[in-house]
């Protein structure tokens, strides 16, 4: 990836593209897991400068928050400090079986609630235009299980996924999947019928983004919360999750980025960063992460180093 301003043109993920001044001003940054319910995490979203990135866009890769009404301040916040701000939903955005909320809301119906909340607020959450230099597409996402059953890895144990929370406190019953009292087996299944459901989702999102290509060949930007390829996840002897795998991984979700033609992805979801080029495309993860995480680097959440576009050269 590269990209050579010289003039009025540029090489962008190997062909020729327009560009002009916006390409020395107009940044794209990304952060996910900013999980602002923490107040340590709600300071770092306050603390953003007020003007500094006011022609900039800004991702945000899910998970920020456990409760609706601290998901709408924080990105109400942010899109004061952005000319443009995308989002899509993660887990904990989704969660609905909490303390102070109504559980007779499905997880479908919030991340439907979050979309109507997005428009309210200017938050973008389908592909757009950002000055008219590079196109931005949030695509949904789940995750589904990658370990076969009979070939668990080492120290892989499926009671340890008895106690993951998703299973409790999201409710996917509208889209045939209800994981209450079931086995992790049983989970798993239905979390892949969840994943299915979001990738059919993305199909119109896809198409509308084929379209605004067809009018303006500009570099692809694509994010999700859940992580598109199973090899971005370190190797389970490294994770003191074991599991993670099947809790993390949306498989498919790496052929729509393709299909977009994506030069760059980010996602979220496991609070491990990581900036790898494979098969062409660029896969970033910048998460904030919950306070005290030691494998975060403080300079790794300082907003000003979350530029991924223009890429470096």
């Amino acid at each position: 990836l590269s990209v050579i301003c010289g003039g009025s043109v540029a090489t962008v993920c190997g062909r020729q593209v327009a560009m002009a001044l916006p390409c020395l001003t107009t940044k794209l940054f990304a952060v996910s897991d900013i999980h602002t319910d923490h107040g340590t995490n709600r300071s770092w979203v306050d603390a953003v400068h007020s003007t500094r990135f006011q022609s900039d866009a800004l991702i945000v890769a899910g998970d920020v928050a456990n409760h609706i009404g601290n998901v709408e301040a924080s990105l109400k916040a942010l899109t004061t400090k952005f000319a443009k701000v995308f989002y899509v939903a993660g887990n904990h955005d989704l969660w609905t079986r909490t303390s102070d909320e109504s559980s007779t809301e499905t997880s479908m119906a919030r991340l439907e609630a979050l979309d109507k909340m997005c428009l309210r607020l200017g938050v973008e959450t389908g592909p757009a235009v950002v000055a008219d230099r590079f196109l931005v597409c949030p695509l949904l996402s789940w995750y589904d299980r990658t370990t076969q059953p009979n070939q668990l890895p080492d120290g892989y144990k499926e009671e340890h996924l008895q106690g993951w929370m998703d299973f409790w406190k999201c409710d996917w019953s509208d889209v045939g999947a209800s994981s209450g009292g079931k086995s992790v087996v049983a989970k798993l299944q239905e979390a892949g019928k969840v994943n299915e459901e979001m990738l059919f989702r993305n199909e119109n999102r896809l198409a509308k983004l084929s379209a605004l290509r067809a009018a303006r060949d500009l570099p692809v930007i694509t994010f999700s919360h859940f992580v598109p390829r199973a090899d971005l996840i370190p190797a389970i002897e490294r994770l003191k999750f074991k599991e993670l795998m099947d809790v993390a991984v949306s498989e498919g979700l790496d052929a729509q980025i393709r299909e977009a033609e994506s030069c760059v992805h980010v996602f979220g979801h496991t609070h491990i960063p990581c900036n790898r080029v494979i098969e062409g495309v660029r896969y970033v993860q910048q998460p904030l992460g919950y306070p005290g995480e030691p494998w975060i680097r403080k300079d790794q959440k300082e907003i000003a180093r979350m530029v991924i576009w223009p890429p470096p050269p």
